[in-house]
């Protein structure tokens, strides 16, 4: 079976604190995979680092979520997956870290079980008191 194409969906709004690492978290481990960063209008410089980091990662493209939401992100994602041709879609989220390899990961498990979806477990940390 072929590999599918992918497309990686990263809904964002004020994410400045944490979007490089995650870019360069989903950077590794290969792949040329389209990174599409999809900001709600953001005030806090996100939009500057993806637009920076796309530079030097012609992968990685900015795109403006009119919707502002998650939700509104991920659809949009799945629209322009479509027009990309791209048979699958991996939602990321803008404050998470991920580990060398994960897209690659989740294509190959895709592949080898034949599977329709892929969901992992998230260890979720925060910096804040609750």
């Amino acid at each position: 079976m072929d590999q599918p194409q992918a497309l990686v969906i990263i809904p964002t709004l004020n994410e400045a604190a944490h979007i490089r690492q995650t870019l360069l978290d989903l950077l590794q481990g290969g792949g040329t995979w389209p990174i599409v960063v999809a900001d709600g209008g953001s005030r806090d410089g996100t939009q500057s680092i993806v637009r920076t980091m796309a530079q030097d990662h012609p992968n990685i493209r900015l795109v403006t979520n009119p919707g502002r939401t998650q939700a509104h992100g991920v659809n949009l994602g799945g629209i322009l997956a479509a027009h990309a041709g791209a048979g699958v879609l991996i939602r990321a989220d803008a404050h998470a870290r991920y580990p060398s390899g994960y897209v690659r990961g989740l294509i190959d498990t895709l592949t080898q079980h034949g599977a329709d979806s892929v969901v992992v477990p998230l260890l979720a940390s925060g910096d804040a008191d609750p």
